[in-house]
């Protein structure tokens, strides 16, 4: 009966280590999709706060409208 028991058991740890695994890498996924999503507009305005800065034009906050 022991047996039984240290063979389940071992299953199930090795069952939560691999849903923490998947769950692990879900969480990267979404991380990098939101870097490439965000990347562009983080680049576009400090493309724009550097323009302020050296006296271009600055449109930085307005729509273009």
């Amino acid at each position: 009966m022991e047996w039984m028991q240290m063979v389940q058991a071992k299953y199930q740890k090795g069952a939560t280590a691999i849903e923490y695994a998947l769950i692990a890498g879900l969480l990267a996924a979404m991380l990098i999709g939101a870097i490439a999503l965000l990347s562009g507009g983080f680049t576009n305005a400090f493309t724009e706060i550097g323009n302020c800065i050296t006296g271009q034009e600055c449109n930085f906050g307005s729509d273009g409208g």
